[in-house]
């Protein structure tokens, strides 16, 4: 649909999306989106709009107004902003810019989670949201007819927040986020191992004390923890795929005895290994 709106050019257009049920209770959803220039003066403050918003600048520059207060936004910067507070945007010499309103599972979740990133009540990074382009290209040619498709193309836009490294303060902010990730994959392919809480906190040159916090803050378990949660899981693969004997699948997930086995699975499952494999609640 083309513009009626005053200092949008009138060749700009947008497209208004309405998820079915499915949709608004599994996945991430578009609500409107679109691909306009704003002309210079152009001003919109909003109370609240119930929606998260996306835009990505592609040409001249705009002010953003958040409750924290505000801040230019440049072409090829691209900003996340929480459209249920107070916000707005201005110009006095316009721009241009592809935008996207979206909500849905965990939306909220995602929002939060990037602006503990970038300590931001509205994250910005200088690239341009993967996927944004596609989407907008689905509904201009009419054929929307994948709500999980687009789903999939909103996490992707979403994840351009957590990736970009061109700003120097953003690749800071994610080096502990790096940190983490690299001790889950390495626990994940040596569970089998002993593993040591100062072996992991090593790895990524921390002290034992922070990384068990900054562990725990980032995946909600301790180090410890998490490589007993990756052992327990494999067991039950094992219990429920396999013949092997319970003796067996012990030592094949990294436990040192049997009775330390079924305890740790007794306290994580709630029930034990045999009960488990047998189906029995």
């Amino acid at each position: 649909m083309f513009v009626s709106e005053a200092l949008v050019t009138p060749t700009s257009q947008y497209y208004i999306y309405s998820p079915t049920q499915e949709g608004q209770k599994s996945l991430l959803y578009p609500l409107c989106l679109g691909s306009f220039s704003y002309l210079p003066g152009y001003s919109l403050h909003r109370s609240s709009y119930d929606s998260f918003l996306i835009m990505h600048i592609k040409k001249g520059s705009c002010t953003l107004h958040t409750p924290s207060g505000n801040k230019v936004l440049d072409a090829g910067q691209s900003v996340l902003i929480n459209c249920y507070k107070p916000h707005g945007y201005s110009s006095s010499c316009g721009w241009d810019a592809d935008w996207m309103h979206f909500d849905g599972t965990g939306a909220l979740e995602y929002y939060n989670y990037l602006c503990s990133l970038s300590l931001s009540d509205a994250p910005v990074v200088n690239a341009v949201p993967m996927g944004m382009d596609k989407l907008l290209a689905v509904f201009s040619s009419g054929d929307v007819n994948s709500e999980a498709a687009m789903s999939m193309l909103i996490t992707g836009m979403l994840s351009v927040f957590m990736t970009d490294n061109s700003h120097p303060d953003i690749q800071a902010l994610a080096e502990p986020d790096r940190s983490v990730s690299a001790v889950t994959s390495y626990i994940s392919s040596n569970f089998t191992k002993e593993l040591s809480v100062e072996q992991l906190a090593d790895m990524v040159h921390l002290s034992k004390y922070y990384f068990i916090r900054l562990f725990k803050s980032r995946t909600g378990y301790t180090p410890h923890e998490y490589l007993i949660k990756v052992r327990i899981s494999h067991a039950q693969y094992l219990l429920k795929n396999t013949a092997l004997t319970i003796k067996e699948i012990c030592f094949a997930s990294g436990f040192a005895s049997e009775s330390r086995f079924c305890t740790c699975f007794l306290n994580s499952v709630g029930m034990t290994p045999s009960e488990y494999r047998c189906g029995e609640t």
